[in-house]
């Protein structure tokens, strides 16, 4: 396959998680089958002797798309590899799938190299209050990681002594089953909470380890140098999500060393948290602003656009000084994750790659730049949303007042005054205490925006209250888990004559 022939190179880059080009790829090509024209077909094709990430050459896969005459090519860049994961413990081979202890081997390096990974991190934080912060992340990872294969260990000897001390002599026909089933339970749980740790573990090494983010800049360099050479005619379309963002935004600037590149590139972030990392790491991520006023002086970058959705609480506006060449806008309602699904994103992309087909940026921006939306497509959204968030500021009353009846009943002194046991009084005390700060925060995740919506519904004011109303329902899912938990406690209290 060559590039020679193409039009639009798209190169994208991943953010924090596992990724593969193979999702990423497939998340592609059904976002954009969604508002392709009946005449746009894509294959999947392979680029052979390819610079990676890792620094190695070899076949690259990429999709083709070809329209209206044109081949535009989309290739993943898939940078999560670079370093030791916690999820890659969960890969070993098909015939080994009950290996817990050996996952649990694999696993453990990966998090503690993490913990010291977050522990560099808290000296290059901007302030001592970023840094405290950042301290209390690192103490709760690390307690949270050993805490985690503490109970790993305990449930092995427990295992270990039910079925193997206390029934030396007998062995029952449902014991196989049983452990054969336990062990396949944890291995699925614990393939679903070590994406969670390595989350945290990309940003801890993104900041904490400058060799390894070097490497993945010069890596990422060597694969825009080698569009640019192998398809000299195209566009090439940069594109960032998450922390990928991060990584393009910064090797951008380095693109002053591949003058093939010269005012060919068009950057696109998504979900970026350039904002919220410039702000805690100055030192080491560059703001906005910064890169905007390089990108103009440099004259490499010929577009930056900025696109998130507003469920996002990482990634939003980025608001640059220099706006010249730079546009952002909200895709509406959406999470942090998935973009590359959402056909939303791709209309987007096909109307910033005409607007550079005509050298004109104008309308993008303009168009963009629209603060207003349709109060009649949004109506009934904004009333149900408010209306829930009204509802659960009058829920934060008897629900405080339930925090604060178990403080006083059920205190470190409440045995003398209901008969209640000591250790379990003090149970009860430390619930109280729960149910009442998450009663707190239940009145303040359910207070309405301040944006003022005026006349018209604003872009603004409906993300701020789509982010408030989830928020809002979190934090009112774990109050009733709480009250649940709570009222059952008590109830069994009562059934066993300890009230």
């Amino acid at each position: 396959m060559s590039l020679e022939k193409a039009r639009t190179i798209a190169i994208i880059v991943h953010g924090v998680g596992d990724h593969s080009p193979s999702a990423i790829l497939d998340s592609a090509r059904i976002g954009y089958q969604n508002i392709a024209p009946g005449a746009a077909h894509s294959t999947i094709v392979e680029l052979p002797d390819f610079p990676q990430p890792d620094g190695t050459s070899r076949i690259q896969r990429a999709m083709q798309i070809e329209a209206d005459g044109q081949i535009h090519i989309v290739m993943p860049v898939v940078w999560s590899d670079l370093r030791m994961r916690a999820t890659h413990a969960t890969r070993p081979p098909i015939l080994r799938p009950l290996d817990i202890g050996g996952l649990i081997g694999r696993a453990i390096a990966p998090l503690i190299f993490t913990s010291f990974d977050l522990l560099s991190c808290i000296f290059k934080a901007a302030s001592f209050i970023w840094g405290i912060g950042l301290c209390v992340i690192d103490l709760f990872f690390t307690l949270t990681t050993l805490a985690f294969w503490g109970c790993l260990v305990w449930l092995a000897t427990q295992v270990v002594y039910v079925f193997g001390y206390r029934n030396t002599a007998v062995f029952r026909w449902y014991y196989g089953p049983v452990i054969v089933t336990g062990l396949l339970a944890i291995r699925y749980g614990l393939k679903r909470v070590l994406p969670v740790f390595d989350v945290i573990s990309d940003i801890a090494v993104y900041v904490g380890r400058p060799r390894k983010r070097k490497k993945a800049e010069a890596a990422l360099l060597g694969i825009l140098k080698a569009a640019c050479e192998r398809a000299p005619q195209a566009r090439i379309l940069l594109v960032g999500h998450s922390l990928g963002s991060v990584l393009v935004s910064h090797t951008a600037l380095q693109l002053t060393a591949v003058p093939s590149a010269r005012g060919r590139v068009i950057l696109l972030t998504l979900g970026s948290p350039l904002g919220l990392m410039s702000r805690v790491f100055p030192a080491y991520v560059t703001t906005s602003s910064k890169l905007s006023s390089d990108f103009a002086r440099d004259g490499v970058v010929l577009f930056w656009a900025n696109i998130w959705r507003d469920m996002d609480f990482i990634g939003r506006e980025l608001a640059p000084d220099n706006t010249a060449a730079f546009a952002e806008t909200s895709l509406g309602a959406g999470p942090h994750w998935d973009m590359w699904s959402d056909q939303r994103l791709w209309r987007a992309v096909v109307s910033l790659l005409h607007a550079a087909e005509r050298h004109d940026f104008a309308g993008i921006k303009a168009d963009w730049n629209v603060t207003e939306v349709s109060v009649d497509a949004h109506q009934h959204e904004v009333y149900r949303t408010a209306s829930g968030l009204w509802v659960r500021r009058i829920i934060f009353v008897p629900a405080v007042l339930l925090g604060m009846l178990g403080l006083i009943v059920w205190g470190p002194a409440g045995r003398w005054f209901v008969g209640v046991q000591p250790t379990f009084a003090t149970r009860l005390w430390i619930m109280s205490i729960v149910v009442g700060a998450f009663s707190v925060a239940l009145f303040f995740s359910s207070l309405e925006p301040n944006e003022s919506m005026g006349q018209d519904l604003d872009k603004r004011y409906l993300g701020a209250l789509r982010r408030a109303g989830i928020v809002s329902a979190t934090v009112w899912t774990v109050l009733q888990i709480c009250v649940a938990v709570f009222g059952l406690t008590l109830w069994l209290a009562a059934s066993r004559h300890r009230l």
